[in-house]
């Protein structure tokens, strides 16, 4: 904002000097209304931003997780047998 300030003024001075050289309105309205404008512009910037509003967030859906695939899906998809461990491992490592 600080930033525009100066280069809004400084666009209409030059506007104005050039209206002023030409003898182009020698009533001088032409440089209260711009004068009028560069203060409506700077007034409007000062102004706070509007309050942002939040807005609730939407309800999920009610599927289930999706499951990465892998050995052990595919064993569970084949039947609870596969996917059971055997007693042989057990009875190897008591020996």
């Amino acid at each position: 904002m600080n930033e525009c300030k100066p280069l809004l003024v400084g666009g209409k001075c030059t506007l104005m000097a050039r209206v002023d050289a030409f003898g182009e309105d020698p009533s001088g309205t032409t440089g209260r209304k711009m004068s009028d404008e560069v203060v409506k512009k700077i007034e409007k910037w000062q102004e706070p931003p509007p309050a942002k509003t939040s807005k609730p967030l939407a309800v999920p859906d009610q599927e289930g997780k999706k499951r990465r695939g892998g050995k052990r899906l595919r064993a569970m998809k084949a039947g609870p047998r596969a996917c059971a461990s055997s007693c042989v491992p057990s009875t190897r490592n008591r020996h």
